[in-house]
């Protein structure tokens, strides 16, 4: 009997693509602030295009693991259920960040 890791079904595939958009995403913010140079001010539009995107990402997330968990497709939704909701706290916190 072959255990198979990746998602067969397109719930599946969706799940493991918006985990893996909100991990590039938590990547790549602090590469353009340090490496780059990109400066993200508290309420300008750049912190908040990448905040929306946070929040996308992360509210598809914890659809997808919601509807995986409640299906009873398996123990591996609980990973896009759990960093959504991490991931939307910190979306969040950076739309309401104030820079004081």
């Amino acid at each position: 009997m072959r255990i198979s890791i990746l998602p067969k079904t397109s719930l599946g595939k969706w799940s493991i693509g918006l985990v893996a958009a909100i991990i590039i995403t938590f990547i790549l913010v602090p590469i353009l602030v340090h490496q780059i140079g990109i400066d993200f001010e508290p309420k300008s539009l750049k912190l908040i295009m990448v905040a929306a995107v946070l929040t996308i990402l992360s509210i598809g997330s914890i659809v997808t693991g919601s509807i995986g968990v409640r299906g009873k497709r398996g123990f591996i939704y609980f990973l896009p259920l759990v960093l959504g909701f991490f991931a939307l706290l910190i979306s969040i916190g950076m739309m309401l960040d104030t820079g004081a």
